[in-house]
């Protein structure tokens, strides 16, 4: 690069470019979907999460935001103090602040379902591609599949735990459907599902161009520190069966992880007998995790994140429960009494002792 003082010289496969001194580059279109300027790039498919469509972050994004940016990075850099030896930056003190910077109530947000795109047939709920009226487009998930609300419950509760915890998972949303949307499906059996999912459903940030997770390549998963472990200690949790080398339910998207369909998790709630004891029991399942070789500090996640889940954040996580999606058990005569029920069943499984993270530790020494 060349300057005389009137034009700056680039050097170029093609020759050199002429540039005036004063020429201002113009904004990238994640900046302009960021500011909210209008354009042929705000739709731009290539962007991140949550800039695409000329809106502001919403809470939960913007803390998943910060927690991936901050907690994961910072931990594996080091910083020189003036007396002594180089240490890293502890975790719990960026804990402090992320939790200070994003303090707020969660919420999810709502859109209506305006052009229905094409189904997934490898899901068991036959989910579907579908636009809204925020020029996005999502993974729908209907309310009257043949597993019903308590898949959906599934997904929103573990997506928003793993959100809160700073793991990837695309947005998720509430959103309306219209049946009217399948009165030109040619397949009976797509048109009779919206028919029944008429209403409120649950949709994930749709992630054009994405692959599945293969075992095979790593690298996604072991650039990131303790990302395996995190999320085989998440599934543990929450006991999610359906995360294993023949199903992985992970992506890659512009070379990083994200973790869907949680809908397999909590299978505690299709039968609700006893299931306080049942919070209580290790998770066996566990030792056909597909990230399970990668995950060696299933002890360190544990003792960062069992003291970030507490019994108000699981409130708030639970709230976000419609109250279309319960009522459906007779052991609860109220709303609010299903959702403190799933807060309890989390509460008394991040108790001490844990017998389902030392089953996970365990299940891992078998495989190395």
């Amino acid at each position: 690069m060349v300057c005389d003082g009137t034009f700056i010289y680039k050097r170029g496969p093609t020759g050199d470019k002429r540039v005036p001194t004063n020429h201002k580059r113009r904004p990238t279109s994640h900046k302009r979907a960021c500011r909210g300027d209008k354009g042929r790039n705000t739709r731009d498919k290539r962007l991140p999460v949550g800039s695409r469509r000329g809106f502001t972050y919403n809470q939960n994004t913007f803390r998943s935001i910060v927690v991936r940016r901050i907690l994961w990075v910072c931990p594996s850099r080091r910083f020189k103090p003036a007396f002594g030896e180089e240490k890293p930056l502890p975790r719990t003190t960026i804990w402090a602040f992320i939790s200070a910077v994003t303090k707020s109530k969660m919420e999810i947000r709502t859109v209506n379902a305006t052009r229905y795109v094409t189904p997934l047939r490898e899901g068991g709920s036959l989910p579907a591609i579908v636009e809204a009226d925020d020029d996005g487009t999502y993974v729908l998930k209907f309310h009257g599949a043949g597993q019903g609300p308590r898949v959906l419950i599934s997904e929103l509760l573990s997506g928003e735990i793993a959100r809160f915890l700073g793991l990837p998972v695309p947005e998720i949303v509430f959103m309306h459907l219209d049946p009217v949307l399948g009165r030109n499906e040619p397949d009976s059996e797509i048109r009779e599902l919206i028919k029944k999912s008429a209403g409120l459903n649950l949709a994930l940030d749709y992630l054009p161009g994405s692959i599945s997770y293969d075992p095979l390549i790593t690298r996604p998963v072991v650039d990131v520190p303790q990302l395996a472990s995190c999320v085989v200690w998440l599934d543990a949790l929450t006991t999610n069966i359906d995360r294993t080398a023949r199903n992985t339910n992970m992506l890659i998207w512009h070379k990083h992880l994200y973790l869907i369909d949680h809908g397999a998790s909590l299978y505690f709630h299709h039968t609700w007998d006893d299931y306080l004891n049942k919070s209580r029991q290790r998770f066996a399942p566990i030792k056909d995790h597909v990230l399970l070789p990668l995950a060696n500090e299933i002890a360190a996640a544990d003792e960062l994140f069992t003291p970030l889940l507490t019994r108000d954040t699981l409130n708030e996580i639970a709230a976000l429960l419609p109250d279309d999606w319960l009522g459906d058990v007779p052991l609860f005569t109220s709303h609010d009494e299903h959702r403190a029920a799933y807060v309890e069943y989390l509460c008394r499984r991040l108790q001490s002792p844990r017998d389902w993270v030392e089953e996970a530790l365990n299940a891992r020494k078998l495989l190395v």
